[in-house]
């Protein structure tokens, strides 16, 4: 039975003491303060939709105009305590839904019965069964390819400090402690106490950062959450795999893949980032593997406590024996501690001499483990001892957790992908021609380039000598292949080497014959490759030529070479930022269908395996969006049970706080890859398919024509953007380590996706995420027939659903209404007020077109509990809008040498930056 009143409960118990914080801290004048922009807003959100003839007579004529008065009357002093109250609500209420989403959670677990839980494993393997009907044979094929591998990205958007965070995480154990039963009530006065106590610490802490992010703040920041669940929670979800495959296919057995692992971009993405530099890569390493080796002598030094058998009761085999005494030999110091006290206990025996060697793994010592499989040597025979010695239960559920943890993790944690821009790949290449004497190749024709690429990569004559002379950009490039060159011997530390902006076989190619330079490329009958060489493409362009770069590429003779010795499997990574960023919402998502499809073609082909990494962002305009219903919605055969996806920094804290949050998230993954990987189509039928994929091309095009008017053609657009938006004050807030912009241009296609999707998504109008949509449906949707067949479109197929879906929540966090207030910020308003009106335009014919094809008398009917927490925030994200922009007005206002001022008003708005963040649950 779903409890109706924990959620509200939860939201009060945080309210009521944040507003006890706030009469201590600030007297009953901030308290009242905070309440009556509250309930303006309310009232505000209360008369929308209502014509003005029929509104109700109030107190306040125009509660909107009254928030406004309000804002340009407020003394800066008084505005950064009110910013800081609704700043931190927010902060509270996210712990209250993510604890709401656990209880959910765990009450569906529970009435599901003796049946698999929706989106689970279980019920995956089920399906494959019953309604993709796969013998076994074909399961076991799935599950032994099985490779589902996320990366966690270089550039995190998440705008919280550590120390917010920390804050937070303590509130939510404290919240979690008052769910006790039986809790008396001298227990509960303490525990309240307690989150009082924390809420006064959060309320005094500083939401904004006072120096910029480094690489290794990034790493740290990131590597918290799997030291906080990632590592623990990992294991459970290969023992899921193998119970679901027993109880479904009974009798029968599987070698199951490591089909979950993790990476990072955090010290490895260099593409416009010049504070990542092979040293760093190096520190971030380091990093990696102490955190790991930590791990491993925590579970470990839990292993000597708990494998306590006797050899009186559990007879050790020989093999056993005889380890122990190859490890006294080397360690005779330990032994002779042990052997007084663990004479009768060979388990405890062969742990203390495992922990002895992981301290000096750690430590450096003589005895340490060179490679990640001694350790998983030691302990699979410390398991076959269990199991010879009649102790199955603990090889499996003592043992086999940690067994799990090592051959997912190694000693490297996660592997570091590389990337960097072609530009940067290519000019390294052009200065080691040039100081061979031979003619720098970037410049030549595509079919003269790769000639010339190709004679070079045969060439055993190497162009880098002893003497070669390079720039230090280009010297940087060359040692960070000479890096992993080093490191192959660690074994799973480095992924992928990506190339941004790559648009021919050239440009690849170029980049492999780096490797050859560096030794990870020897090219011959004989040769290998040690390097997986990925191509970006992100822009439209660049995604409709994607497929026959692909197929020139895997035509190339010396190419061919090299994915030989990589088991003929290739990686190709697809942008989603940019590419909407380029071509707009609609536009963007169908090229990324179509892209992937006819890659995945040219690759079958070919006899190649292709492996797509797809570069999704948190937010809707940069590919966000639930992660399962987008691997469902990805054009069938192009999964293959093999797929790589990014995931962001604002949604790592959301996704892996929690260890039953990070559980339910991880398998929802591996349930959408399992199904979307079923060799049958789980939608429409080829014929049916190809008329929609027609219909959405039809559309896409008006759509594309309708976005490019606006954001690449309109001569005043750039200006309105940079005006209407806070986008140069965001530039300032320190959430990562990079720059806003690739170049010092203020070209929108040079601004990084990241802050161009933050800055629409801080003024309301979340443009990224819907425009263009609704143009493009419009000019398919002109006759009942045709609607009848967009709303067949939406109940059957995955794509579409995914995509329309993913806009109407778009449109709900949107309000142009609130947007209209940040239209006042730009200094032409003849000119603002164009544009405003096309926006405003393209946002109802998008509204209506979805309600109409959704069947919706309002946007997320069909997911209430998001519509009613959009509904119920958006009162308290109301006056951090209204407060932004009276600041930014005073902060633009500014001569240039009131610096004083200049930074109070700064730190104001990007305080509310952090809280309409926080609020409306995106920043970019």
């Amino acid at each position: 039975m779903v409890d109706q009143k924990a959620l509200p409960r939860d939201i009060r118990t945080l309210g009521d003491a944040l507003g006890d914080v706030l009469k201590q801290q600030g007297g009953t004048r901030l308290f009242n303060l905070v309440e009556k922009m509250r309930g303006l807003a309310k009232v505000r959100r209360s008369l929308e939709g209502i014509p003005d003839v029929e509104k109700p007579k109030l107190k306040v004529s125009n509660p909107d105009r009254e928030l406004e008065r309000m804002a340009e009357s407020m003394r800066y002093e008084d505005i950064l305590p009110v910013l800081k109250a609704f700043t931190t609500y927010f902060q509270l209420v996210n712990i209250a839904e993510l604890k709401e989403i656990l209880r959910v959670n765990k009450r569906r677990a529970a009435e599901t019965g003796d049946e698999p839980r929706t989106e689970s494993i279980r019920e995956a393997i089920r399906d494959l069964r019953d309604k993709s009907n796969l013998s076994a044979e074909e399961v076991r094929k799935l599950v032994t390819e099985l490779q589902i591998q996320l990366v966690f990205t270089a550039h995190p958007t998440e705008s919280r400090r550590r120390s917010i965070q920390e804050r937070i995480r303590r509130i939510s154990v404290l919240l979690t402690h008052l769910e006790q039963a039986q809790l008396s009530a001298a227990h509960e006065d303490n525990i309240l106490d307690d989150l009082a106590a924390e809420i006064e610490i959060l309320w005094q802490t500083d939401e904004v950062r006072e120096t910029r992010l480094t690489v290794i703040d990034e790493a740290q920041n990131i590597l918290h959450y799997f030291a906080l669940t990632l590592y623990s929670v990992s294991p459970r979800l290969f023992r899921d795999m193998q119970q679901s495959l027993a109880e479904y296919y009974p009798g029968q057995t599987f070698e199951l893949a490591d089909f979950l692992s993790f990476g990072s971009w955090v010290g490895g993405d260099r593409d416009g980032n010049p504070t990542v530099t092979n040293g760093l890569t190096t520190r971030i390493l380091k990093i990696h593997r102490d955190l790991v080796l930590k791990e491993y002598f925590k579970d470990i030094g839990d292993l000597r406590w708990r494998l306590s058998e006797s050899s009186t009761y559990a007879h050790p085999p020989q093999f056993l024996i005889d380890s122990n005494e190859k490890d006294a030999l080397a360690m005779p110091e330990l032994h002779a501690i042990l052997m007084p006290r663990r004479s009768q206990e060979p388990y405890r025996q062969k742990v203390s001499y495992m922990m002895e060697k992981l301290r000096q793994t750690i430590e450096g010592g003589p005895a340490a483990f060179s490679h990640v499989q001694q350790l998983l040597d030691d302990l699979t025979l410390l398991q076959s001892a269990l199991e010879k010695s009649n102790s199955p239960l603990a090889a499996e559920r003592v043992l086999g957790p940690l067994i799990t943890k090592v051959k997912m993790f190694g000693f490297h944690l996660a592997k570091l992908d590389f990337r960097e821009h072609k530009k940067k790949y290519l000019k390294t290449l052009d200065d080691l021609f040039e100081s061979a004497g031979l003619p720098a190749p970037s410049t030549d024709p595509e079919p003269a380039r790769v000639a010339i690429l190709e004679r070079e990569i045969a060439n055993p004559r190497p162009l880098l000598s002893p003497t070669t002379l390079l720039d230090d950009e280009s010297q940087e490039i060359l040692g960070l292949f000479q890096l992993v060159r080093k490191g192959l011997d660690e074994g799973g530390v480095f992924g992928s080497f990506i190339m941004s902006m790559a648009s021919g076989e050239g440009d690849v190619l170029s980049l492999l014959l780096l490797a050859k330079e560096t030794g990870l490329f020897q090219p011959g009958e004989k040769g290998h490759s040690d390097i997986d060489v990925v191509p970006l493409f992100e822009t439209i362009e660049d995604l409709e030529n994607s497929p026959g770069v692909l197929d020139r590429l895997l035509s190339n003779k010396v190419y061919k070479k090299h994915l030989e010795s990589r088991g003929n499997l290739q990686e190709v990574m697809v942008g989603y930022s940019d590419s909407t960023k380029d071509g707009g919402y609609l536009t963007a998502n169908l090229k990324l269908y179509v892209a992937q499809k006819e890659l995945a073609r040219v690759a079958a082909d070919h006899g190649v395996t292709l492996r797509l990494f797809h570069g999704r962002g948190g937010a809707i305009g940069r590919g966000g969006g639930p992660a399962n219903k987008a691997i469902l919605g990805q054009p069938l055969g192009t999964v293959k049970g093999r797929i790589k996806i990014t995931e962001q920094g604002e949604v790592i804290s959301s996704r892996y706080f929690d260890e039953d949050i990070a559980y339910r998230n991880l398998e929802q993954i591996i349930d959408a890859v399992l199904i979307a990987s079923a060799p049958v189509s789980r939608g429409p039928d080829t014929q049916q398919l190809e008329g929609w994929e027609k219909i959405v091309a039809g559309m896409s095009d008006q759509a594309f024509t309708k976005y490019r008017k606006l954001v690449a053609e309109d001569p005043d657009f750039v200006t309105f953007f940079y005006e209407a938006t806070p986008i140069n004050e965001l530039s300032q807030l320190n959430i990562g380590s990079r720059p806003p912009r690739r170049t010092g241009s203020a070209k929108i296609e040079d601004l990084r996706a990241i802050p161009w999707v933050f800055s629409w998504m801080q003024c309301r109008v979340v443009l990224p995420g819907w425009y263009g949509l609704g143009t493009g449906l419009v000019s398919f949707a002109n006759s009942p027939e045709n609607l009848e067949q967009l709303k067949e479109m939406y109940r059957s197929w995955d794509f579409f659903s995914t995509m329309i879906d993913n806009a109407q929540m778009s449109l709900a966090k949107a309000d142009m209404a609130i947007a209209a207030h940040y239209i006042t910020l730009v200094k032409d308003q003849k000119m603002a007020r164009r544009i405003f009106a096309e926006l405003t335009n393209e946002f109802e014919l998008t509204r209506t077109h979805i309600l109409a094809i959704t069947g919706q008398q309002h946007l997320l009917e069909n997911t209430p509990v998001l519509q009613r927490s959009i509904r119920v925030r958006n009162p308290y994200v109301d006056p951090l809008s209204y407060l932004q922009v009276e600041l930014l007005k005073r902060l633009r206002a500014l001569k240039p040498k009131d610096e004083e001022v200049r930074a109070k008003l700064l730190s104001g708005t990007l305080l509310a930056v952090n809280g309409i963040a926080a609020g409306l649950k995106n920043t970019g």
